[in-house]
């Protein structure tokens, strides 16, 4: 009698707990009790969020001496460092239960008894919330080394299947090659429409499943749309085609393809070239992709179509995507720019005259840094036009990014700085409203929210 008054509070007590602090999420882990060195096992997270969406992070320490490759992140971006294994995802999967799963494998000298445990946090009502699960205890015992040397992919094997991988591409162009990576690139003219190409990129990533991004320009004359992302986000705009992913697909290789349509007269020997950039480890690696012709002897007489491809340049669905992800959860910022009109100010001194001199060379950038950019353009201003126009007094840097000349203010090791100096720029009267915050690796450009990966900071509103 007395435990079924026990049972009958506790339900209670679960009812009224979900009345008032709303639905409960519950996050379980599924390790065996024992494992074999050598030998791997597939271990199951189970996490039952309800309705929540949004951004959330799963962190689990994991003990020394285990290998981790992910199996399913459900859309999330895996990382592995210094034995911390996260996911992270921008928006929940839409499902009220799912789970990740992850390979673990025990090598020699790691103890005889551990324990896993984690932590999942996720943003509710503008609040961070920590749910830790776990521990689970598993002992560790030796086991048969035939299994042991079965269990090994040997680098002359792995050589072995990138040489396959190649011998099974004929009609594909090999754009670039790396250790973990092969990319290639096909293009092909539409039979039923002879001004249109499909260009398709596959992507041999073996064990690289966390954010990618390719960028290809396409020659002028050209315009392109979507036609197969694969999970991914697809924008174009100003030339630049962007294929961007939060989690590479899970897979061996990731097949992408979009079209591109000459809409005026084609001259030369046109060409699309492009870049690759992944995140492995929480480290930015970034390849070019080198140049693939385009066969224009075949294209029927082309009437111009300026207005049509002045409207697919302003469709961005990346930018969109961003947008509706909402501020709170996004992570990253859009690296699409909206040129602001520049009207460079007539010299008061002859043009002969004019003479750059270069007192100083600034030092090469090093680590994560964050800067906020007011504007971008395809033309240079004087030194003295946003003191002038936009009353911004302190120094102004201009770099090339993607033809683009841009125009960042400050610089800082913090995120939270550059968001703080991006809110002050909002406030003030500058006649500048879309200032944001850029991230750089090394002085390259990245993401906002691979930069944030990598330095374990924390994204402010």
């Amino acid at each position: 009698m007395a435990k079924s008054i026990i049972l009958l509070l506790n339900l209670i007590g679960v009812i009224i707990f979900e009345l008032f602090y709303g639905e409960v999420v519950t996050v379980k882990q599924d390790f065996p009790t024992n494992m074999e060195i050598n030998v791997t096992d597939t271990i199951v997270v189970t996490i039952s969020k309800n309705e929540l969406n949004g951004f959330a992070k799963l962190q689990q320490d994991i003990p020394n001496g285990f290998n981790i490759e992910v199996v399913d992140s459900k859309g999330g971006t895996f990382s592995f460092k210094d034995n911390i294994l996260k996911i992270i995802w921008i928006a929940l999967p839409s499902e009220k239960e799912f789970q990740i799963s992850y390979a673990i494998t025990p090598t020699e000298g790691v103890a005889k008894t551990v324990t896993f445990a984690g932590k999942f946090s996720y943003i509710e009502e503008n609040e961070r919330q920590n749910i830790d699960f776990g521990p689970s205890s598993v002992t560790i015992g030796a086991s048969d080394a035939t299994l042991a040397e079965d269990s090994e992919v040997t680098k002359a094997e792995k050589n072995a299947n990138k040489k396959s991988a190649k011998q099974n591409k004929p009609k594909s162009e090999l754009v670039a090659e790396g250790d973990d990576y092969l990319v290639y690139r096909e293009i092909a003219q539409l039979q039923d429409e002879t001004n249109k190409f499909r260009v398709t990129l596959i992507i041999e990533k073996n064990e690289i499943n966390s954010f990618g991004k390719i960028e290809e320009t396409i020659p002028s004359g050209f315009v392109a749309t979507e036609e197969n992302s694969n999970e991914g986000f697809f924008s174009f705009k100003g030339n630049q085609v962007k294929l961007l992913w939060m989690a590479l697909p899970f897979g061996e290789s990731v097949t992408a393809s979009y079209l591109i349509e000459a809409t005026s007269e084609i001259s030369g020997e046109p060409e699309i070239f492009g870049k690759f950039s992944f995140l492995k480890d929480e480290e930015t690696y970034a390849t070019n992709l080198s140049a693939s012709k385009i066969n224009t002897n075949n294209l029927t007489e082309i009437i111009p179509t300026e207005e049509i491809a002045e409207e697919t340049a302003t469709e961005t669905p990346l930018e969109k995507v961003i947008e509706d992800a909402k501020e709170e959860v996004a992570m990253i910022e859009s690296e699409e720019i909206v040129e602001v009109p520049i009207e460079t100010p007539k010299p008061e001194i002859k043009e002969e005259k004019l003479v750059r001199n270069i007192t100083n060379i600034p030092s090469p950038e090093t680590g994560i840094s964050y800067k906020v950019q007011i504007a971008a353009g395809h033309k240079e201003v004087a030194a003295n036009y946003f003191a002038k126009v936009h009353a911004i007094k302190e120094p102004v840097a201009t770099e090339f990014h993607e033809g683009w000349r841009k125009y960042t203010v400050g610089k800082f090791p913090i995120y939270k700085a550059a968001r703080d100096k991006r809110n002050e720029i909002w406030a003030a009267n500058n006649k500048i409203s879309d200032a944001f915050v850029t991230a750089y690796n090394q002085g390259n450009r990245i993401t906002v929210q691979e930069a944030l990966m990598i330095s374990k900071q924390q994204w402010f509103k």
